[in-house]
């Protein structure tokens, strides 16, 4: 393990490749097994998958006492000439941890407390199948040297049951992708499970309620996009999805949903503006960035956007560079010119750092681990309006540049995620915005959906809202009355989150 666990020490047992991942099963006194499936960026770890194992011998019929249990496990058997051992592993849920010593301690902790709980229900549930179950630790070392001496048994343990089904679907995946996904929204006030496909939550805006509640209902779109390996990108204006990444704890609540799946911590990676996310000025709009600094100058304008169009632009610095070098045919007089590099200047001074060149699109909107995917949170909470503004048109433009060379499809191939759209909406109507809407539009085309809340349905524009397609409204707390395309409208009360939410963290 490259981090520093308790309940050690850990020994390394087995390390390899899995899935084009670094993959290292460890074992610590207590015989409990911990696999870690390692996220990468060149050699620097970013994050990690862990899940742990019980391992118990078994004498009896372990077939009919795994099929009665309420979670996953694995039978391994060993036989030889003489006789056959069968051991019996039993899983924690998966979970996301990022590359730090506490972040992993937290998590692995979670995980052999959930083992815990677990191996005192299984002993008890063993009796009644009349199975003789033992944990590894306690076994003779005969059986332990049976477990431990057969090399394929230890790797099988990384091909839980999610796996094994994920890797059934891989083979389908560039036909069907996401659309056989399902999200599963919570229960009617009847008690009916609310289960509706993907493709109706493309195009969604959700308003009214508290922020906490629309961020709530935003992190199940989100969550069931990312189970269907759909990358997202979500513009956090306050640390409100910092939970994402960890499992929730509300298991029971889950379950009283009807929701089997386990609580789950997704992978994300962090963005921020100015840092490593920056507004590609080449594919802003010229009369839209003067507007936003309060020039409306006509012929400012075709200097400007001369400059813009001679392109490879990754500094103010470089802007500047491009409008020195216009020729007279370009520029009527010197002056022009020089007021276009003093506001050039000063829209560099304002905002250091921020305009560049193109961003590293492909690192920001790709999945992770084969059929998990991953979201990156840009966070925007400390960033003005107008950057704000900039921001998003910028990426939007990307985007769409990105999957024009890939084609149209119907399949959901990305999701932009602004919960809190309020700021941007804070400036008068303007090119940019405007622009921003417009693509929204066009990535239709492309599979790439968008989720957008705000505090009011009369807030939005109304191009906005003649491009969304499914509306949520929150009536009260969980109550939230949803409206689907070319459906009826219904009421339901929303499920917990499969990760934790912004009222967990609190």
């Amino acid at each position: 393990m490259k981090f520093k666990l308790r309940n050690g020490p850990w020994k390394t047992v087995f390390d390899g490749n899995f899935q084009g991942h670094e993959m290292e099963i460890s074992i610590n006194p207590g015989q409990t097994l911990l696999v870690t499936i390692y996220e990468k960026d060149g050699e620097e770890v970013t994050g990690m998958v862990v899940q742990t194992f019980s391992v118990y011998s078994a004498v009896g019929d372990i077939e009919s006492f795994v099929e009665g249990l309420d979670r996953e496990a694995i039978i391994l058997s060993r036989h030889d000439a003489q006789k056959t051992v069968q051991f019996l592993a039993i899983a924690s849920s998966p979970a996301y941890s990022k590359a730090s010593e506490e972040e992993a301690a937290k998590a692995v902790d979670n995980l052999i407390s959930q083992l815990d709980k677990a191996g005192k229900k299984i002993k008890d549930v063993a009796e009644s199948f009349d199975l003789k179950i033992n944990s590894l630790d306690k076994c003779s070392n005969s059986v332990k040297q049976a477990f431990f001496s057969q090399p394929l048994l230890i790797p099988m343990l990384a091909r839980e049951k999610k796996t094994l089904e994920l890797e059934k679907e891989e083979a389908n995946l560039e036909e069907t992708g996401a659309e056989g996904a399902a999200v599963v929204l919570g229960m009617t006030k009847d008690g009916k499970q609310v289960k509706e496909p993907l493709q109706m939550f493309q195009r969604i805006i959700v308003t009214d309620g508290a922020l906490e509640q629309r961020i709530r209902f935003s992190q199940i779109i989100i969550e069931s996009y990312l189970l269907a390996n759909t990358p997202v990108i979500i513009f956090d204006g306050g640390n409100h999805f910092e939970g994402l990444s960890h499992p929730s704890r509300k298991r029971s609540e889950l379950q009283s949903h009807g929701i089997e799946i386990e609580p789950i911590g997704f992978p994300t990676k962090e963005f921020t503006p100015a840092k490593n996310l920056r507004a590609n000025i080449n594919v802003l709009n010229a009369a839209g960035i003067l507007e936003l600094f309060g020039s409306t100058d006509e012929e400012t304008e075709k200097v400007f956007a001369k400059a813009l169009e001679k392109g490879g632009i990754k500094s103010i610095a470089g802007l500047v560079n491009n409008v020195n070098s216009l020729g007279a045919e370009s520029a009527d007089n010197l002056f022009l010119k020089m007021r276009v590099e003093r506001i050039a200047t000063l829209i560099g001074e304002i905002y250091p750092d921020f305009f560049s060149g193109e961003n590293k699109l492909e690192e920001i909107a790709k999945t992770w681990f084969k059929k998990i995917g991953r979201a990156s949170i840009v966070h925007v909470g400390k960033t003005d309006p107008r950057a704000l503004t900039f921001i998003l048109d910028s990426l939007s433009n990307e985007i769409v540049n990105l999957f024009k060379q890939q084609g149209g499809t119907g399949m959901p191939r990305l999701l932009i995620a602004i919960p809190e759209i309020n700021p941007i909406l804070a400036l008068r109507e303007n090119i940019i915005q405007k622009d921003f809407i417009k693509m929204l539009t066009e990535m239709q085309r492309f599979g790439v959906g968008f989720i957008v809340g705000a505090e009011r349905r009369t807030d939005l524009p109304k191009e906005l809202l003649q491009i969304s397609e499914t509306k949520a409204g929150i009536i009260k707390a969980n109550d939230v009355a949803i409206d689907l395309p070319n459906s009826k409208n219904y009421r339901l009360f929303i499920r917990p989150t499969l990760s934790t939410s912004e009222k967990d963290t609190q």
